[in-house]
């Protein structure tokens, strides 16, 4: 299956370059709708014998109205937002198939270790679309209006446990009290459990997929209504 990706005017060529040799992508077309120029024209040059079946392409698209910009951007907002919606369900439900839901104390630390570092990927990964990020425009928050009183609270709380516990330290959070243990300075340490119990991430993988079909919903509006947006590429039969 080979995929198509659409990046808007904004793009420099030293950023498309970059791109593409970063993520090993080849270029299928890089001329702009309109104009024609010569770094499109040697990238083009560059990249035609590197194509091969099978290959991911990649298709550059300029000159488009501020309008499509717009739209563009929303709908890469969309799309990661919802790959990292999707990565979040993996880790909640992971969570859940190994019930991992311990305190500290319970278990051996390496398991409690392992429990953790599923809980800060689904909690990262669900708080992605919500944090600003470099490059990209808000997550369109129309899409929350039909969240219940009870899902806001726990959006709310996923996003304030990134901020305070999983991605940064508080030190509200996490108290250190100095010590000198045989003559080496240590200290004493209380951190908060970093777990959920098994209905709290139940919750959120529910959450997750009401967020996620809002987005499909409004993706499938973006395509259905803006068809000159987009270049179609179907597979070679």
């Amino acid at each position: 299956m080979k995929r198509v990706e659409v990046y808007p005017s904004q793009t420099q060529p030293h950023q498309f370059l970059k791109l593409s040799h970063q993520s090993n992508l080849t270029i299928l077309t890089a001329v702009p709708i309109k104009k024609k120029n010569n770094w499109a024209n040697n990238l083009l040059h560059r990249t035609r014998k590197q194509r091969g079946p099978g290959e991911q392409h990649v298709i550059f698209l300029a000159d488009m109205s501020k309008k499509n910009d717009n739209l563009l951007l929303t709908y890469q907002v969309l799309h990661l937002s919802q790959i990292d919606l999707s990565q979040s369900a993996f880790y909640a439900d992971h969570l859940c198939s190994q019930q991992m839901h311990h305190e500290s104390w319970e278990i051996h630390w390496k398991e409690y270790w392992h429990q953790m570092a599923y809980m800060t990927a689904m909690i990262i990964s669900y708080s992605r679309p919500f944090s600003p990020g470099r490059g990209f425009s808000n997550f369109p928050s129309k899409l929350l209006k039909d969240l219940t009183v009870d899902e806001k609270s726990l959006h709310e709380q996923l996003l304030s446990l990134r901020n305070r516990i999983y991605a940064h330290t508080d030190l509200d959070l996490k108290k250190v009290r100095p010590i000198i243990h045989n003559g080496i300075p240590t200290a004493i340490e209380a951190h908060p459990q970093l777990r959920m119990t098994a209905s709290e991430i139940k919750n959120v993988r529910k959450l997750i997929q009401k967020i996620s079909i809002a987005i499909q919903d409004k993706i499938s509006e973006i395509s259905s209504n803006n068809k000159e947006m987009f270049i179609v590429y179907e597979d070679e039969k």
